[in-house]
């Protein structure tokens, strides 16, 4: 099969080349990749890796000769393990897969990570959705977000910001998006009720307070968004530094003694199919929706990569495959 991958023999570079395909046993169902996206994550895990085959080389080429990149499917299925009781051949599906090897014709992954593709949706806008929204939602559910909360989304017009301010408002919650001017109204058609413009405002001066802070971006953490928060309230980074580890440990532990205090939380998104069949359950429902930015082909992964390190993408990138 065709498939992106970085290869040791070049120090990690990029190469669109033929390789062995994967096969379908025991709970996984092989997919036929037809689009993928490209979320920060891949570029990060690339740069690693060139890191290691620089100062490991002779034992990286060995152990990882090529590296596999890549965790958002959306795709057709043709091919189930002997234990695979959830879905068919020919099923349409979209996943998160556990395993890099999306940037590729086929992945092979377990059951439990797919869930039916939405129906009115193309393969491209249904590969946007996966690794991004799933860190929204649980996310948002690590802060035990419900009906009423008064939520702030920081970075609300990025690849996770998009679907936190459309699940807040499926929630319940009124909805505060920090992002800049040029796309007040993005964020306003996804739901949001109130826009910072963080050219002109500092957010921690916006006059409101919130049960949940979001931070989408990283930088914030529970300590510096303590003077907009509720007591108790709930404080959730998907991009942690050191600051953000150590924050976590000290008021998790003492939560039950000072309840009053803001709790801060990280998270890296899980691969779970129920979670990601909630979240089409809801685009079907017309209350989640994808904004794909821009599509590049699997053979301008590079392309893919340059651009969403920019840090200015408005939703997310799509990729196709097939």
């Amino acid at each position: 099969m065709k498939a992106m991958y970085a290869d040791a023999k070049t120090g990690g570079e990029l190469q669109f080349g033929t390789i062995p395909s994967p096969k379908a046993y025991g709970n996984n169902i092989l997919i036929e990749v037809h689009a993928t996206s490209m979320n920060p994550h891949d570029w990060k895990y690339l740069h690693s890796g060139r890191k290691v085959y620089a100062k490991f080389s002779s034992l990286a080429k060995l152990t990882f000769p090529k590296l596999m990149l890549g965790h958002d499917v959306s795709g057709v299925i043709v091919a189930v393990g002997e234990k695979v009781n959830r879905f068919s051949v020919g099923d349409q599906v979209f996943a998160m897969s556990a395993k890099t090897g999306a940037f590729a014709e086929y992945i092979s992954i377990d059951q439990r990570m797919a869930a039916p593709k939405p129906a009115g949706l193309t393969h491209v806008e249904a590969a946007t959705i996966p690794m991004a929204s799933l860190t929204a939602l649980q996310a948002l559910r690590m802060a035990k977000i419900k009906a009423g909360d008064n939520v702030l989304v920081i970075g609300g017009s990025g690849g996770v910001g998009i679907f936190a301010i459309q699940i807040a408002k499926a929630k319940g919650a009124k909805v505060t998006a920090v992002c800049s001017g040029k796309n007040a109204e993005l964020v306003k058609t996804l739901g949001a009720d109130v826009v910072v413009d963080y050219t002109k405002t500092d957010f921690h001066e916006c006059g409101d307070v919130f049960d949940i802070v979001f931070d989408t971006v990283g930088g914030e953490t529970g300590a510096s968004c303590k003077g907009v928060m509720v007591k108790g309230g709930n404080f959730v980074c998907t991009n942690p530094s050191r600051a953000n580890a150590a924050e976590v440990v000290k008021t998790r532990s003492l939560a039950l003694l000072t309840p009053d205090q803001v709790k801060a939380a990280t998270l890296l998104a899980m691969p779970r199919g129920g979670d990601l069949r909630e979240i089409g359950e809801l685009v079907d429902a017309g209350k989640v929706k994808t904004v794909v930015d821009k599509t590049f082909e699997l053979s301008q992964l590079q392309a893919s990569m340059d651009y969403s390190k920019l840090g200015r993408t408005r939703g997310k990138i799509g990729i196709t495959v097939k």
